[in-house]
């Protein structure tokens, strides 16, 4: 997929394989050996290239891609308050009843029943800038991590400790690739943290955290306890300086009417 972004080419998926449009590629794959070739590597040459490759150098080739479309100015209009919004979330890539190596994360299924096994997964916490509708950029990745300590706790639990860690070497990353770029970090319920919003701050960056019931209590239970909330229109109520910690939270609701199977179907959003 880098590779694709750095020729600028088509790509299209059928079954599992991506195949690439162009002539100009087997050419340009000559880096992988010393001999030019008519025609592609075989993936498992691909591999064991990519298995002797210092990650640095596709992390340079990341952050040149982000910086070359931001310098061009064309998706300026995608921006947020004049700045970039960056989408956080987890993305699993494996799954099995075989821990295939150190790095691979434990998720037990029937917890405490007699049927209770576990199963491992690889797991990576990635951060992708919008360019606008339908247009994203991956900006960082960073492996998720857990360990035997999280054996007893519930998987929401675990989930979030894990992800909230990964987090935080996330930002220090983006931080030192893009020290000046002005960002909103978009994340969804696991992100309401002290810990999250303590990094924000000390980066400078905003944020929108899609607040999640149980997530953070303190907030929900000051706002239910207003007397008054301010309005706009009728689905959309709000109350900005929620003390969560020592931070101020302003916190949204929303709520959307769609029509399904003749009803009107309402979600609220906060």
């Amino acid at each position: 997929m880098v590779l694709a972004k750095k020729w600028g080419i088509l790509i299209k998926k059928e079954s599992e394989s991506l195949v690439f449009t162009g002539l100009e590629i087997p050419r340009d794959y000559r880096f992988m050996r010393e001999d030019e070739k008519d025609y592609m590597p075989h993936g498992v040459t691909e591999n064991e290239f990519l298995e002797r490759l210092d990650p640095k150098e596709l992390e340079d080739i990341q952050q040149n891609i982000v910086y070359s479309m931001i310098r061009r100015k064309t998706f300026d209009n995608a921006r947020v308050l004049k700045k970039w919004q960056v989408i956080v979330d987890a993305t699993e890539l494996d799954e099995g009843y075989q821990k295939k190596n150190e790095h691979y994360l434990s998720r037990c299924y029937n917890r405490g029943e007699d049927n209770e096994y576990l199963k491992y997964h690889r797991s990576v916490l990635e951060a992708k800038i919008c360019f606008g509708e339908n247009l994203v950029c991956s900006i960082a990745s960073e492996t998720i991590e857990n360990s035997e300590n999280y054996i007893n706790q519930s998987d929401e639990a675990v989930k979030q400790d894990c992800e909230s860690k990964a987090f935080v070497r996330l930002a220090a990353k983006i931080k030192k690739r893009f020290p000046r770029l002005r960002i909103i970090i978009t994340a969804d319920g696991l992100y309401v943290t002290k810990k999250v919003l303590q990094i924000c701050k000390d980066y400078h960056w905003d944020y929108i955290i899609r607040y999640k019931e149980g997530s953070a209590s303190s907030i929900a239970e000051e706002y239910r306890a207003l007397p008054e909330k301010e309005t706009v229109g009728t689905d959309i109520e709000y109350q900005n300086k929620i003390m969560f910690h020592e931070f101020d939270v302003n916190l949204i609701y929303y709520r959307e009417r769609k029509m399904a199977k003749g009803k009107v179907k309402e979600t609220t959003f906060a």
